[in-house]
């Protein structure tokens, strides 16, 4: 699927603050299926499938725009894992992800925190 305008427009700041990816390489990867985009009027989620020695699971990377279309995402997101054999989903976000899961009574725990350490 092709990102829209305000599809690109909502992952933008993502990009921008992760500097990992381009809006082109974002394409790239939901065009040869490497990544599955999941979408609504308010929200978006792109999700990937990771091969584990021991685990499938699917990996949501990137949520963007209004958190209660974000939210109506996620049922489709489990189904979508359990198609796929997936044992659990995970994402890796800003840490007031955290408290909105807990808020919401969204059934995530947090296992792992992720660490950055810019390299001159």
């Amino acid at each position: 699927m092709k990102l829209n305008l305000k599809m690109q427009e909502m992952i933008l700041p993502i990009l921008d603050r992760e500097n990992a990816h381009t809006m082109e390489s974002v394409q790239t990867k939901l065009n040869n299926n490497s990544a599955k985009l999941f979408h609504n009027k308010t929200a978006l989620i792109i999700a990937e499938l990771v091969q584990y020695p021991l685990s499938r699971v699917t990996h949501i990377w990137m949520g963007a725009g209004d958190l209660n279309g974000v939210k109506s995402l996620l049922p489709e997101v489990e189904s979508y894992a359990k198609k796929m054999d997936c044992s659990r989903l995970e994402f890796s976000g800003r840490e007031g992800w955290k408290r909105w899961t807990e808020e919401n009574n969204l059934g995530w725990t947090m296992k792992n925190i992720v660490m950055k350490k810019e390299l001159a």
